[in-house]
């Protein structure tokens, strides 16, 4: 059964495909009320479908969240858009919810064309007050037909009707204000019901008799319930119910300071702590959630719904030795068997470096140089570059036996290259690696050109 939870801060619930019966429940929390104006009090919960004129009373029941309504095939009897409102009563005071929008939504099978009457599932033990309600409409309609038949008494029957359809509203408060109590009575006691009104309200009070006592007491197993040797277990498909009854999907967050991002090779970051987050963290699996290097374990992460600081058992250092990216995740399983995570990727990549100078000697360090975007990136769109006469463009790369080009027209054609082969080059971020130098021909004039390496 799926579970909705009504709040003020929503305008729309969706009750259900047209004829569904027992498929959604709604779950008020009344908790505030409760605290406000005691617990003494009984709640109504009133239903008009689309089409309907006036509301009717659906069946609520008490629940350890709130209050719930388990929607019935009366309930989804039309598609379109109804209404409801909750009311708590307590002595003389009235507390009202807001109206909020109900959905159903339309099915293959429409209704048919006599529709349920909407007070048929509501409380069979108040067939009484129900059919005195009845009896106050049928008189009603009686004296409405009387007086359109004679003109002369008109007047008279129209007030008999109006008297009618007081004392049948009267009625239908009645059984919107009901109340029901009850107590167990001793072993070997009839169960009964005592009905009481005061102040015009209906109470109906149930007295139910106690099992017999006593060690051979027979204990017949239900649905999802399982009885071996004297031990009694709950089924997997019960248990699965129950979670569904309350379950929050949970959502996790995950942070480790400086991995994400892009880094240049040989850059070294240090993952020795992270922070995580895991909101409705009662809904994972006690022991599931840990921290994965890759597909890698690395350990167990106790879960929190507060934002909490972790140090790693074993700190790793991450320094990009080669190209690519390494992911770090935080992963669980949910009480529904989902698995749920959130990751952080860090990513290392090789740059070029280029310079505009004298063709005599290739640059060996980055502070001589311009730092262009990763290989890959430059190697599709290259970089401006202005020069002067006599200088020539050096480019420094990791890819041997490269090239370069030069864009004319949009169109890139090779030039000239000249290779000073494998330099040791200190890069920006003081890394020293193996480079290997190109450059073109010195220019023979000056200006600005789009150049890449290949």
């Amino acid at each position: 059964m799926k579970t909705i939870k009504a709040s003020e801060k929503i305008t729309l619930i969706p009750i259900g495909k047209q004829g569904e019966n027992n498929a959604v429940s709604v779950l008020f929390c009344v908790s505030g009320w409760r605290g406000q104006y005691g617990d003494s009090g009984t709640f109504t919960l009133i239903h008009r479908r689309f089409g309907d004129e006036t509301p009717y009373p659906v069946s609520i029941s008490d629940a350890a969240e709130g209050i719930r309504w388990i929607v019935s095939d009366v309930d989804t009897a039309f598609a379109g858009y109804g209404e409801c409102e909750l009311k708590y009563t307590v002595g003389d005071v009235v507390k009202k919810s807001v109206t909020w929008k109900t959905k159903t939504e339309e099915a293959l099978a429409p209704a048919g064309d006599t529709p349920p009457d909407p007070f048929e599932s509501w409380y069979e033990n108040i067939l009484e007050a129900g059919e005195e309600a009845e009896g106050y409409a049928d008189a009603a309609q009686a004296a409405q037909v009387a007086a359109a038949a004679n003109a002369q008494t008109a007047g008279q029957y129209a007030e008999d009707a109006e008297d009618e359809a007081d004392r049948a509203e009267a009625a239908r408060t009645a059984i919107e204000d009901m109340t029901v109590s009850g107590e167990s009575v001793s072993c070997g006691e009839e169960a009964s019901v005592t009905k009481t009104e005061v102040g015009g309200v209906v109470n109906l009070h149930f007295e139910i008799p106690r099992g017999e006592p006593g060690s051979n007491a027979t204990v017949t197993a239900g649905d999802g319930i399982e009885i071996e040797d004297g031990e009694v277990s709950i089924s997997r498909t019960f248990y699965d119910y129950l979670v569904a009854e309350t379950f929050e999907a949970p959502v996790i967050a995950l942070t480790i300071a400086g991995l994400s991002g892009a880094h240049e090779i040989g850059t070294a970051v240090t993952v020795s702590t992270f922070s995580h987050r895991e909101t409705h963290a009662q809904n994972l699996v006690s022991g599931s959630l840990k921290l994965y290097r890759e597909s890698a374990e690395i350990q167990t992460v106790t879960p929190s719904e507060t934002t909490e600081t972790a140090a790693l058992a074993s700190p790793v250092t991450e320094a990009g030795t080669n190209a690519g990216s390494v992911t770090y995740k935080l992963q669980g399983t949910d009480a529904l068997g989902n698995t749920r995570g959130a990751s952080v990727t860090g990513a290392w990549y090789r740059y070029v470096y280029s310079m505009v100078g004298s063709p005599d000697a290739a640059p060996t360090g980055a502070s001589q140089c311009v730092k262009q975007a990763d290989i890959n990136s430059f190697a599709a769109s290259g970089a401006d570059f202005t020069y002067t006469v006599g200088s020539c463009l050096w480019l420094l790369t990791t890819n041997q036996n490269a090239r370069i080009q030069t864009n004319v027209l949009g169109q890139w054609a090779d030039v000239t290259t000249h290779s000073a082969g494998a330099v040791n080059f200190t890069q920006a971020n003081g890394a020293e690696a193996t480079y290997y130098a190109y450059r073109t021909d010195a220019f023979t004039g000056s200006g600005t050109a789009k150049y890449r390496v290949t």
